[in-house]
């Protein structure tokens, strides 16, 4: 876990940095949220990295290791919906800056926001799927295979929740659509089933990929801890069992002598 917080506070510090460089530039308060989002969207490699840096360090001589087993790889499924939250809100919002960036260059600045909300709704769908199956495929290398998909439909539901939240607490005024202005529990609650279908369903998708290259991710993690030496001979001997499960299906379907 506290390597998913030190995660978090070194992407927060780069997004702040980001967005002090961004906002002078784009004099757009949101699309410069939405690049200041980037560190965030990829904080669980900065995690990752911290960890095989821990575990690297661990097996210093005179030190206890905290190498990781196969099952120890596994994270705890509410720590993995939390974390998997905060990356789709980030990811949506990475998603709207790109978009209010590609609508504001087409139009060259003449769009009020009751014409560019549509377009730049449609636009970000394709990061939101792409940031939802990312998502997912990270949960499922490194949940517990009973709870993966309960974990993959909780980070779907929270994020929906807290980015139509902020969708609405951001815009509002009298250039706001009618839609937001006038906004019921109905209405919000419709927007959060669409949001909710979107994440899920990439992010399941995601998390059923992620099942598939469990092992490989351990596998990396592993060979990322371990000394150059060790790598090289567990590769030699990878690729020796290959070696030889390749020649004995080649015995085995050999046709018997009459």
């Amino acid at each position: 876990m506290k390597y998913l917080l030190w995660a978090i506070g070194i992407a927060l510090g780069l997004g702040l940095l980001i967005f002090g460089v961004s906002y002078p530039l784009l004099q757009s308060k949101e699309m410069a949220e939405g690049f200041a989002a980037i560190p965030i969207v990829g904080s669980n490699h900065i995690a990752e990295m911290l960890e095989r840096q821990a575990a690297r360090q661990s097996l210093s001589p005179n030190q206890p290791t905290s190498l990781k087993t196969p099952h120890g790889f596994e994270m705890p499924w509410y720590l993995l919906a939390v974390y998997g939250t905060i990356v789709l809100v980030a990811v949506v919002q990475l998603a709207g800056g790109l978009a209010g960036l590609i609508v504001g260059i087409a139009s060259q600045g003449h769009s009020d926001m009751q014409n560019m909300l549509p377009a730049v709704a449609i636009l970000s769908i394709p990061t939101q799927l792409i940031g939802g199956y990312y998502v997912g495929r990270w949960i499922g290398t490194r949940s517990e295979a009973k709870r993966g998909v309960m974990t993959v439909v909780a980070c779907s539901a929270l994020a929906a929740i807290i980015t139509r939240a902020i969708d609405i607490s951001v815009v509002s005024g009298p250039d706001a659509p009618a839609l937001y202005q006038n906004m019921n529990a109905g209405t919000f609650l419709y927007f959060c089933l669409i949001s909710f279908a979107i994440f899920a369903a990439s992010a399941l998708l995601g998390y059923w990929r992620g099942t598939k290259i469990r092992l490989y991710k351990y596998m990396q993690y592993l060979l990322g801890v371990l000394p150059l030496g060790t790598r090289s001979t567990l590769v030699d001997l990878a690729y020796e069992e290959a070696e030889k499960a390749g020649t004995s299906h080649v015995a085995s379907a050999a046709p018997a002598s009459p």
